[in-house]
């Protein structure tokens, strides 16, 4: 069995002494063994040194640590093990002879945008002159990523920290794994995926000239511009000066704007705005990113914001009584399936409360497990658009309680 080593959610698989299954016997001649020497490079279109062996066919090298770096068009990422092949090698690094029988646990990169919003990861091909680093107890090594994005270290037995230190106009978050190889004859697959580092910054500032302090700005793809259904954007906050930065941003070309897209329970709304300050998207600058270039726009001036309102109600059930079981949930009238208020039960009276915007447009939804029927009822008011104070709203769950 193996161990399972948890770090920061990422789940490392490590060869136990147990899973290490002898080598075919080999007509070969020992040699010394000094597990305190340098580490040797290996990588593949580079000419490899007469004393570096595959530590996999020999019993008389330290270990091999050995990956993989490619680049990557993505806003964030979340790290997960894939299933670790119970008929996997023990090492497959660039043609080394596999231990038979042995195991491997392998690390991959997805991509995910915080939210309900994601980006299609796109891979861009593997990063040369990538500078991995192996730091253990009293010893450190260190290699380079080949043409091809693969590196290869020879390390003895030991727990070690890897980390990848790619060029520059790369991000250098996410690059660091934990390991442990146990056995001379093991091999640690650690593959790593570097994102982009392209950034956009600028300010924001009220109508009145005054910078607008903690205001969503929002980064778009200049092709989803007046398109309807879920779209993806990035978003970032401005600090008590009005200055926001986007990070980590792919190539591509993007717009950027205030209030873009419906958000959830937001405190301030603006009308939607694009940069410079405009409400149309023709007129909208558009900002073109190649791989890791940074960006500085002029500062954008907001128009006032929208008027916030206290929209109230009841929930009941058919008979006129308080339905305080019950969820009740604030959604995009245009689009019902964008949520932009958190559901919350209403009070024993059944009221309930939420902040609306003017000139926006919701749609009240309520629901209730009806425990002697074991069916879910509900009910719903609306599309309504505010444009003035709201009247207080009433929401019937259909159906006998």
């Amino acid at each position: 069995m193996s161990d399972e080593v948890t770090i920061d959610g990422v789940c490392s698989f490590i060869v136990s002494d147990a899973e290490v299954l002898p080598l075919p016997q080999q007509s070969v001649t020992p040699q010394p063994r000094n597990v305190l020497a340098p580490s040797v490079r290996r990588l593949r279109g580079r000419r490899r040194p007469a004393d570096c062996r595959p530590a996999v066919n020999r019993l008389d090298l330290p270990p091999a640590c050995a990956g993989a770096v490619r680049r990557s068009g993505r806003f964030a990422r979340r790290m997960k093990t894939l299933s670790q092949r119970r008929d996997a090698p023990l090492c497959r690094s660039f043609g080394d002879r596999p231990a038979s029988g042995a195991r491997q646990g392998r690390l991959r990169a997805t991509s995910e945008l915080s939210g309900e919003q994601r980006f299609e990861p796109h891979d861009h091909g593997p990063v040369p002159d990538v500078v991995v680093s192996v730091r253990g107890l009293g010893t450190a090594f260190e290699g380079w990523t080949d043409a091809q994005g693969r590196y290869e270290l020879t390390v003895p037995p030991g727990k070690y920290e890897v980390t990848a230190l790619p060029p520059a106009g790369f991000s250098t978050r996410y690059l660091q794994q934990t390991l442990e190889l146990r056995d001379p004859r093991a091999c640690f697959v650690a593959d790593f995926g570097v994102q982009f580092d392209g950034r956009i910054k600028g300010v924001v500032r009220q109508s009145s000239g005054e910078p607008a302090e903690r205001v969503v700005v929002q980064l778009m793809a200049a092709e989803a511009v007046g398109k309807t259904g879920n779209i993806e954007t990035l978003r970032a906050s401005s600090d008590a000066g009005g200055s926001f930065e986007f990070v980590e941003v792919p190539p591509g070309r993007y717009v950027v704007g205030v209030d873009l897209t419906r958000r959830m329970n937001p405190e301030v709304v603006y009308p939607a705005t694009f940069h410079p300050g405009t409400k149309g998207a023709a007129l909208a600058t558009v900002v073109q990113l190649d791989g890791g270039q940074q960006q500085e726009l002029e500062p954008m001036t907001l128009p006032p914001a929208r008027r916030s309102y206290r929209l109230t109600g009841t929930v009941v059930f058919e008979d006129g009584n308080p339905a305080p079981g019950a969820f009740i949930s604030l959604s995009d009238g245009g689009a019902r399936w964008r949520q932009v208020a958190v559901g919350i039960k209403p009070e024993a009276d059944g009221t309930f409360s939420f902040v609306v915007h003017e000139g926006l447009s919701y749609i009240a939804t309520a629901s209730y497990w009806d425990g002697t029927q074991r069916k879910q009822i509900g009910g719903t008011v609306g599309p309504f658009v505010v444009t003035g104070e709201p009247v207080p709203l009433k929401v019937v769950l259909s159906g006998a309680r």
